[in-house]
C-alpha cells in the first residue's frame, strides 16, 4: 500500500515575509509523518531590471504643411524604473 503525503510550503505574504526575514533568521523546518505535513522555508526573491510607464496620453498636432512652423506637444507620464536609467523612444502610427 502506498501513502500519499503532501507538503505544505507556508510563505505568507511575500513582501512582509521579506522584511521579517531581513530582521531575523529563520530555518526550513520538515514536517512530521502523518495524513498531513507542514513545512515552512525562507523566501528570497531576486528582482531583475523592470520597467513602467504610466499615464499616457493622445498628443494631437494641427494639420501640417511644407512651410509651416513644425508642431510642438507634449504630454506628461510617470516612469518607473528599477535601476533609475532608461531611454525612451517616441514613435507614431502617423509619420
Amino acid at each position: 500500500m502506498t501513502r500519499l503525503f503532501s507538503r505544505i510550503v507556508s510563505t505568507g505574504l511575500v513582501s512582509l515575509g521579506l522584511v521579517v526575514l531581513a530582521n531575523s533568521a529563520m530555518a526550513a523546518t520538515d514536517g512530521t509523518l502523518g495524513l498531513t505535513s507542514i513545512g515552512t522555508t525562507d523566501v528570497s526573491i531576486i528582482m531583475g531590471d523592470t520597467a513602467q510607464i504610466t499615464g499616457l496620453t493622445d498628443i494631437i498636432l494641427m494639420p501640417w504643411s511644407v512651410g509651416d512652423p513644425v508642431p510642438i506637444g507634449t504630454t506628461n507620464a510617470c516612469v518607473y524604473t528599477s535601476t533609475h536609467a532608461f531611454r525612451m523612444t517616441a514613435t507614431s502610427a502617423n509619420g
